[in-house]
């Protein structure tokens, strides 16, 4: 049995991810993407996924108290998480003048580092967190990498991201989500669902942002 941990779409390669007999996916909509690049309806099985029941049940109060207790963060403030998918070209700047708005407008901001960094591309995760603090030294806000996300989306009042699947995280956890293309890359499929579904505000400029 092979369990679809996240999202298929249906393009070529995906034909070659499962060659179990079983195959668990969480919607109908990954179903149909595997029918389309060839596998056998009769080797699919809608399970839903156990990730988003426990979203469901967080204590949003517990990850509230979390939060503040480890990291000193105001609860009487909103609280806004920057969660990417990756660093992308101008990130820094933009996120840099996000702090400074946010500080002047008394809400928190928690940038949480894709874990990934944690194991490859360390100098690219360094030298952005160097040029944010450098441009931000007289700012308060909040780099997170040990809490996992669900925890600080329940304790949060909006989620921004890219296209990551922390998204769909903030959607079942009722949150408000915003995705960042100030890079201005081409995410056309990711658009369409964006628009489609209605799950979060595009921007592609900092103004639109704010």
């Amino acid at each position: 049995i092979s369990i679809v941990p996240g999202t298929a779409n249906p393009r070529p390669y995906v034909s070659e991810w499962f060659s179990s007999s079983k195959i668990c996916v969480s919607s109908k909509t990954i179903e149909d993407a595997l029918i389309q690049v060839g596998y056998d309806k009769e080797r699919l099985f809608v399970t839903g996924n156990p990730k988003y029941d426990y979203l469901k049940k967080l204590d949003v109060n517990k990850a509230r108290k979390i939060i503040s207790r480890k990291y000193k963060i105001d609860l009487t403030k909103k609280i806004i998480v920057i969660g990417m998918s990756r660093w992308h070209e101008n990130d820094h700047v933009w996120i840099s003048e996000l702090i400074k708005f946010s500080n002047l407008n008394n809400i928190e901001i928690i940038i949480k580092t894709h874990p990934i960094y944690k194991i490859r591309e360390n100098d690219l995760n360094k030298n952005k967190l160097e040029k944010i603090a450098n441009s931000c030294s007289s700012e308060t806000y909040h780099v997170i990498e040990d809490i996992e996300m669900p925890t600080l989306l329940s304790a949060s009042n909006l989620l921004i991201t890219d296209y990551s699947n922390t998204g769909i995280e903030a959607v079942l956890l009722e949150k408000p989500v915003i995705s960042v293309n100030i890079s201005k890359e081409d995410w056309p499929d990711v658009q369409q669902r964006l628009e489609k579904y209605n799950a979060a505000i595009y921007v592609e400029n900092y103004s639109e942002l704010i």
